[in-house]
Protein backbone atom coordinates (compact mmCIF):
# COMPACT_ATOMS: atom_id res chain seq x y z
CA UNK A 1 0.00 0.00 0.00
CA UNK A 2 3.36 2.54 0.47
CA UNK A 3 3.52 3.54 -3.50
CA UNK A 4 1.10 4.45 -5.89
CA UNK A 5 1.39 2.30 -9.43
CA UNK A 6 3.27 5.24 -11.42
CA UNK A 7 2.17 4.06 -15.21
CA UNK A 8 -1.75 4.11 -14.22
CA UNK A 9 -1.23 7.34 -12.07
CA UNK A 10 0.31 8.83 -15.35
CA UNK A 11 -2.49 7.68 -17.45
CA UNK A 12 -5.33 9.14 -15.28
CA UNK A 13 -3.35 12.53 -15.02
CA UNK A 14 -3.19 12.88 -18.51
CA UNK A 15 -7.02 12.59 -19.10
CA UNK A 16 -8.15 14.47 -16.10
CA UNK A 17 -5.89 17.69 -17.85
CA UNK A 18 -7.09 16.92 -20.72
CA UNK A 19 -10.92 17.44 -19.48
CA UNK A 20 -10.00 20.11 -16.56
CA UNK A 21 -7.25 22.49 -16.66
CA UNK A 22 -7.40 22.71 -13.03
CA UNK A 23 -6.64 19.27 -12.01
CA UNK A 24 -3.72 20.26 -9.74
CA UNK A 25 -6.15 22.03 -7.55
CA UNK A 26 -9.23 20.25 -7.35
CA UNK A 27 -10.35 17.76 -4.78
CA UNK A 28 -9.02 14.09 -5.73
CA UNK A 29 -12.10 11.58 -7.15
CA UNK A 30 -12.08 8.35 -5.77
CA UNK A 31 -10.85 6.54 -8.60
CA UNK A 32 -7.33 8.41 -8.41
CA UNK A 33 -7.07 7.11 -4.98
CA UNK A 34 -8.00 3.44 -5.99
CA UNK A 35 -4.82 3.95 -8.67
CA UNK A 36 -2.80 4.78 -4.91
CA UNK A 37 -4.08 1.72 -3.09
CA UNK A 38 -3.22 -0.82 -5.97
CA UNK A 39 0.20 -1.25 -4.34
CA UNK A 40 -1.41 -2.58 -0.98
CA UNK A 41 -1.89 -5.89 -3.13
CA UNK A 42 -5.30 -6.86 -1.29
CA UNK A 43 -7.15 -5.22 -4.35
CA UNK A 44 -7.89 -7.64 -7.68
CA UNK A 45 -5.79 -5.61 -10.63
CA UNK A 46 -7.75 -3.99 -12.56
CA UNK A 47 -4.78 -1.94 -14.81
CA UNK A 48 -5.59 -4.35 -18.00
CA UNK A 49 -9.25 -2.63 -18.22
CA UNK A 50 -7.37 1.20 -18.54
CA UNK A 51 -6.51 1.15 -22.08
CA UNK A 52 -6.97 4.84 -22.92
CA UNK A 53 -8.24 4.62 -26.63
CA UNK A 54 -10.71 2.71 -25.99
CA UNK A 55 -12.61 3.09 -22.59
CA UNK A 56 -14.28 6.62 -21.71
CA UNK A 57 -13.17 8.29 -18.17
CA UNK A 58 -16.61 7.72 -17.25
CA UNK A 59 -15.98 4.71 -18.04
CA UNK A 60 -13.01 3.97 -16.17
CA UNK A 61 -14.20 5.81 -13.00
CA UNK A 62 -17.42 3.26 -13.19
CA UNK A 63 -15.06 0.54 -12.70
CA UNK A 64 -12.65 2.29 -10.31
CA UNK A 65 -16.07 2.86 -8.05
CA UNK A 66 -16.52 -0.73 -7.93
CA UNK A 67 -13.34 -1.79 -7.23
CA UNK A 68 -13.13 1.02 -4.58
CA UNK A 69 -16.15 -0.34 -2.97
CA UNK A 70 -14.81 -3.75 -3.04
CA UNK A 71 -11.87 -2.43 -1.54
CA UNK A 72 -13.66 -0.67 1.19
CA UNK A 73 -15.87 -4.20 2.41
CA UNK A 74 -12.56 -5.84 2.03
CA UNK A 75 -10.41 -3.62 4.64
CA UNK A 76 -13.08 -1.25 6.42
CA UNK A 77 -11.31 1.81 4.82
CA UNK A 78 -13.69 4.13 3.45
CA UNK A 79 -12.36 7.64 2.12
CA UNK A 80 -14.13 10.38 2.76
CA UNK A 81 -12.32 13.82 1.11
CA UNK A 82 -9.24 13.51 -1.09
CA UNK A 83 -7.36 16.09 -2.11
CA UNK A 84 -4.33 16.56 -4.20
CA UNK A 85 -2.27 19.88 -5.25
CA UNK A 86 1.03 19.75 -7.11
CA UNK A 87 4.09 21.59 -5.55
CA UNK A 88 6.80 20.95 -7.44
CA UNK A 89 7.28 19.89 -11.38
CA UNK A 90 9.95 20.11 -14.02
CA UNK A 91 12.08 17.98 -16.08
CA UNK A 92 13.82 15.68 -13.66
CA UNK A 93 10.97 15.54 -11.17
CA UNK A 94 7.11 16.23 -9.57
CA UNK A 95 6.07 16.75 -6.40
CA UNK A 96 2.75 16.19 -4.65
CA UNK A 97 1.19 16.80 -1.54
CA UNK A 98 -2.02 14.57 -0.56
CA UNK A 99 -4.75 14.91 1.78
CA UNK A 100 -6.72 11.60 2.61
CA UNK A 101 -9.10 11.58 5.41
CA UNK A 102 -11.78 8.73 5.91
CA UNK A 103 -12.90 6.14 8.39
CA UNK A 104 -11.97 2.69 9.03
CA UNK A 105 -14.24 0.34 11.38
CA UNK A 106 -15.78 3.62 12.54
CA UNK A 107 -12.23 4.86 13.28
CA UNK A 108 -11.86 8.18 12.15
CA UNK A 109 -8.28 8.72 10.49
CA UNK A 110 -6.82 12.11 8.75
CA UNK A 111 -3.71 11.10 6.29
CA UNK A 112 -1.08 14.17 4.90
CA UNK A 113 1.86 12.91 2.56
CA UNK A 114 4.61 13.97 -0.19
CA UNK A 115 4.89 12.09 -3.41
CA UNK A 116 8.17 12.21 -5.13
CA UNK A 117 7.98 11.16 -8.66
CA UNK A 118 10.49 10.77 -10.58
CA UNK A 119 10.72 10.46 -14.99
CA UNK A 120 9.19 7.83 -16.51
CA UNK A 121 11.45 6.47 -18.22
CA UNK A 122 13.90 6.43 -14.94
CA UNK A 123 11.96 3.53 -14.17
CA UNK A 124 11.85 4.99 -10.12
CA UNK A 125 9.00 3.90 -8.07
CA UNK A 126 7.32 7.03 -6.52
CA UNK A 127 8.40 7.58 -2.85
CA UNK A 128 6.50 8.85 0.21
CA UNK A 129 7.50 11.18 2.30
CA UNK A 130 6.87 13.64 5.37
CA UNK A 131 3.72 11.26 6.44
CA UNK A 132 1.60 13.06 8.39
CA UNK A 133 -1.18 11.27 10.15
CA UNK A 134 -3.96 12.20 12.90
CA UNK A 135 -6.11 9.90 15.21
CA UNK A 136 -7.08 11.23 18.81
CA UNK A 137 -4.41 9.77 21.02
CA UNK A 138 -7.21 9.65 23.71
CA UNK A 139 -9.47 7.30 22.03
CA UNK A 140 -6.63 5.01 20.14
CA UNK A 141 -4.13 5.14 22.61
CA UNK A 142 -3.04 1.97 21.65
CA UNK A 143 -1.93 3.41 18.30
CA UNK A 144 0.10 6.29 19.26
CA UNK A 145 3.71 4.51 18.78
CA UNK A 146 2.87 3.15 16.14
CA UNK A 147 1.99 6.27 14.62
CA UNK A 148 5.07 7.92 15.20
CA UNK A 149 7.22 4.93 14.13
CA UNK A 150 5.42 4.87 10.76
CA UNK A 151 5.69 8.92 10.38
CA UNK A 152 8.97 8.98 10.93
CA UNK A 153 10.18 6.17 8.25
CA UNK A 154 6.92 7.91 5.97
CA UNK A 155 5.88 3.98 6.02
CA UNK A 156 2.26 4.51 4.78
CA UNK A 157 2.11 0.95 3.56
CA UNK A 158 2.09 0.01 7.13
CA UNK A 159 0.11 2.23 8.64
CA UNK A 160 -2.72 1.23 6.35
CA UNK A 161 -2.26 -2.64 7.12
CA UNK A 162 -2.14 -2.04 11.04
CA UNK A 163 -5.03 0.18 10.87
CA UNK A 164 -7.49 -2.21 8.63
CA UNK A 165 -6.37 -5.31 10.99
CA UNK A 166 -6.33 -2.83 14.20
CA UNK A 167 -9.37 -1.28 13.30
CA UNK A 168 -11.00 -5.03 12.85
CA UNK A 169 -10.26 -5.94 16.05
CA UNK A 170 -11.28 -2.46 17.59
CA UNK A 171 -14.52 -3.00 16.39
CA UNK A 172 -15.19 -6.76 17.61
CA UNK A 173 -14.19 -5.49 20.97
CA UNK A 174 -16.36 -2.68 20.95
CA UNK A 175 -19.75 -5.08 19.36
CA UNK A 176 -18.69 -8.07 22.40
CA UNK A 177 -18.47 -4.90 24.99
CA UNK A 178 -22.01 -3.82 23.66
CA UNK A 179 -23.53 -7.03 23.53
CA UNK A 180 -23.17 -8.00 27.45
CA UNK A 181 -23.35 -4.57 28.95
CA UNK A 182 -27.08 -4.66 27.08
CA UNK A 183 -27.39 -8.39 27.94
CA UNK A 184 -26.18 -8.14 31.55
CA UNK A 185 -27.26 -4.29 32.54
CA UNK A 186 -27.15 -4.61 36.15
CA UNK A 187 -23.86 -6.23 36.93
CA UNK A 188 -21.67 -5.07 33.70
CA UNK A 189 -20.06 -1.75 34.06
CA UNK A 190 -18.40 -0.16 31.07
CA UNK A 191 -15.81 2.54 33.07
CA UNK A 192 -14.38 3.75 29.69
CA UNK A 193 -17.92 3.02 27.43
CA UNK A 194 -17.58 0.27 24.76
CA UNK A 195 -14.61 1.58 22.94
CA UNK A 196 -12.42 1.11 26.12
CA UNK A 197 -10.35 -1.47 26.78
CA UNK A 198 -11.95 -3.20 29.89
CA UNK A 199 -15.28 -4.53 31.19
CA UNK A 200 -15.71 -4.90 35.27
CA UNK A 201 -18.67 -7.57 35.65
CA UNK A 202 -19.77 -6.87 39.57
CA UNK A 203 -21.22 -9.86 41.97
CA UNK A 204 -25.06 -9.40 42.14
CA UNK A 205 -24.74 -9.74 46.32
CA UNK A 206 -21.06 -9.92 47.46
CA UNK A 207 -19.81 -6.66 47.85
CA UNK A 208 -15.75 -6.01 46.94
CA UNK A 209 -15.89 -9.10 44.20
CA UNK A 210 -15.20 -8.10 40.49
CA UNK A 211 -14.46 -9.53 37.58
CA UNK A 212 -12.37 -7.29 35.17
CA UNK A 213 -11.86 -8.03 31.41
CA UNK A 214 -8.79 -6.57 30.10
CA UNK A 215 -8.75 -6.70 26.51
CA UNK A 216 -5.55 -5.02 25.22
CA UNK A 217 -4.99 -4.52 21.10
CA UNK A 218 -0.87 -4.48 20.59
CA UNK A 219 0.81 -2.68 18.07
CA UNK A 220 4.29 -3.18 17.20
CA UNK A 221 6.33 -0.54 15.59
CA UNK A 222 6.37 -2.27 12.63
CA UNK A 223 2.52 -2.64 12.30
CA UNK A 224 1.57 -6.38 13.73
CA UNK A 225 -1.33 -6.12 15.77
CA UNK A 226 -1.97 -8.32 18.43
CA UNK A 227 -4.42 -8.76 20.86
CA UNK A 228 -4.93 -10.19 24.02
CA UNK A 229 -7.51 -10.65 26.52
CA UNK A 230 -7.20 -11.38 30.35
CA UNK A 231 -8.81 -11.25 33.43
CA UNK A 232 -8.43 -9.87 36.95
CA UNK A 233 -10.31 -10.09 39.89
CA UNK A 234 -10.48 -7.57 42.58
CA UNK A 235 -12.34 -9.61 46.00
CA UNK A 236 -12.14 -7.88 49.72
CA UNK A 237 -12.11 -9.62 52.87
CA UNK A 238 -15.84 -10.61 52.77
CA UNK A 239 -15.66 -12.00 48.85
CA UNK A 240 -12.54 -14.27 50.24
CA UNK A 241 -15.26 -15.57 52.79
CA UNK A 242 -17.96 -16.53 50.56
CA UNK A 243 -15.57 -18.31 48.67
CA UNK A 244 -15.27 -22.20 48.58
CA UNK A 245 -12.05 -22.36 46.68
CA UNK A 246 -8.68 -20.51 45.83
CA UNK A 247 -10.93 -18.14 43.23
CA UNK A 248 -8.85 -15.79 42.41
CA UNK A 249 -5.05 -17.99 41.57
CA UNK A 250 -7.10 -20.12 39.61
CA UNK A 251 -9.48 -18.07 37.56
CA UNK A 252 -7.63 -16.45 35.51
CA UNK A 253 -5.67 -19.33 34.20
CA UNK A 254 -9.30 -21.39 33.41
CA UNK A 255 -10.14 -18.51 31.83
CA UNK A 256 -7.28 -18.80 29.51
CA UNK A 257 -8.19 -22.35 28.90
CA UNK A 258 -11.96 -21.42 28.06
CA UNK A 259 -10.71 -18.99 25.24
CA UNK A 260 -9.02 -21.92 23.57
CA UNK A 261 -11.43 -23.88 23.93
CA UNK A 262 -14.95 -21.82 23.81
CA UNK A 263 -13.75 -18.58 22.00
CA UNK A 264 -14.38 -15.40 23.24
CA UNK A 265 -17.86 -14.78 23.74
CA UNK A 266 -18.91 -18.06 24.81
CA UNK A 267 -15.95 -17.74 27.39
CA UNK A 268 -17.39 -14.39 29.48
CA UNK A 269 -20.85 -15.88 28.96
CA UNK A 270 -20.07 -18.43 31.41
CA UNK A 271 -17.90 -16.72 33.77
CA UNK A 272 -20.73 -13.80 33.97
CA UNK A 273 -23.50 -16.51 34.36
CA UNK A 274 -21.15 -18.01 36.57
CA UNK A 275 -21.04 -14.91 38.88
CA UNK A 276 -24.79 -14.15 38.79
CA UNK A 277 -25.71 -18.01 39.74
CA UNK A 278 -23.43 -18.06 42.72
CA UNK A 279 -25.47 -15.58 45.33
Amino acid sequence: MAHFHDDEIRALQKEIKVLHEQYDTEVLSEQYIFQGLHSFGRIPQESALYNDSKESLKQKMDCLEVCLSYNSKLNGVIFNDCQSMTIERSTVRTIQRHRISGVCHSMPFWVEFCLLQGKIESGVKPTVTALNILMDPAEFPEMCAFISKAEATASLFHFFRALSEYGEWYAHRKRTFKHFKEKYPDVIQLPEGCSGGHMACQHPTIPGFEMKFVWKINVTDNGVVTPKLSLLLKMSEQALKHSRMNVAQQAPSCFQSLLRLVGTEAAIEILIKHMCMDK
